[in-house]
């Protein structure tokens, strides 16, 4: 025999609508709520550096008329498919010919970037000054350099950061630590972190 529900009591479950209804909407905003923030929790850790696998001091290179300094590098850290990892990392002078970061360490084969007075970059690389005070991640500086290319920076200061963008892709940043003599051929001092995107 079956009894008719009480006036007061809820309507059992299969006759609910689907939204009234927990064994459907629990999954249905678990779902939901994993297709929303799963990318972009995956977007905000990505962009940060990875640690090193491990340091290593690169011998200075002759890139010929000034001298590129390489130092404190590290190897590359082991990829993770969503985010960018850190290629190389180190302190890195940059003049005439320049310095191409798509080498890992960087060298002067086919040049991103040079400086004689003014940074400057080749055809197939962008770069943009980064307007914050804290050092920009790999995705930011990926995005700034997109939406803010500029061929020359003709002033360049210790302490400002600059977002690169290499030929293959690589996010760059140079924090410039130093500039060189008036009387010596002209070059910067910077410190550099090179990303790679899976």
């Amino acid at each position: 025999m079956v009894t008719a529900p009480s006036a007061g009591a809820p309507p059992p479950e299969e006759q609910r609508p689907w939204w009234r209804r927990p064994a459907v909407l629990i999954p249905a905003l678990a779902t939901l709520l994993a297709a929303v923030l799963g990318p972009l929790a995956t977007a905000t850790l990505s962009g940060g550096p990875s640690a090193p696998a491990g340091t290593g001091s690169v011998p200075p290179t002759r890139t010929g008329g000034r001298s590129a300094s390489v130092s404190s590098g590290t190897s590359p850290a082991t990829p993770s498919p969503t985010a960018w990892v850190v290629d190389w990392t180190g302190t890195f002078e940059i003049g005439l010919p320049g310095v191409d970061f798509d080498d890992q360490p960087p060298g002067a084969a086919a040049a991103d970037v040079y400086y004689n007075g003014s940074l400057a970059t080749s055809d197939t690389t962008t770069m943009a000054t980064w307007p914050h005070p804290s050092a920009p991640t790999a995705t930011q500086c990926d995005d700034w350099v997109r939406t803010h290319p500029d061929p020359t920076i003709p002033t360049v200061t210790v302490g400002e950061q600059i977002c690169l963008r290499t030929m293959q892709g690589r996010a760059v940043v140079l924090r410039v630590d130093g500039l060189s003599d008036p009387q010596s051929p002209p070059g910067i001092t910077t410190e550099v972190t090179v990303w790679q995107h899976p």
